[in-house]
């Protein structure tokens, strides 16, 4: 019979963060359109488990859309990370469709390894996505 007891929970370890110097295949386990918090800008969050690293921390990203009152230059920013981030997941650049169908879908990115300013630990960031072809 198996039972609590049994999972030996005192040996499960903590969620880490991965080095960084590779590229990890991260997969999209939820993806929405939400408001941000700090600002009247709408953003596209996405989350993502890093393939083959079962320890590893969840990855999150905050993805910038333009506003009406952005100027050219941050207009521009906005679009290119969006641009980069579809064609690193095969997404149609003239129409990627809702982020709530992204969940699945895969792609390369070399993750950045940086502090987390309210907790102080390591966390991984989104850094270069590898653009498929």
């Amino acid at each position: 019979m198996s039972g609590l007891l049994d999972l030996h929970l005192d040996k499960v370890e903590d969620p880490v963060a991965v080095p960084t110097g590779e590229t990890y295949e991260l997969k999209i386990t939820s993806a929405k359109v939400a408001p941000s918090k700090s600002s009247d800008r709408d953003l596209i969050k996405v989350s993502y488990e890093i393939i083959g690293h079962p320890t590893a921390q969840a990855v999150f990203d905050n993805m910038s859309l333009p506003m009406k009152g952005d100027d050219e230059k941050k207009v521009y920013f906005f679009q290119m990370n969006l641009k980069k981030f579809c064609q690193a997941f095969g997404l149609d650049l003239a129409d990627p469709g809702n982020p709530t169908d992204w969940v699945g879908l895969t792609a390369w990115n070399n993750l950045k390894l940086e502090e987390n300013e309210q907790t102080g630990e390591m966390q991984n960031n989104i850094g270069r996505w590898e653009v498929k072809k």
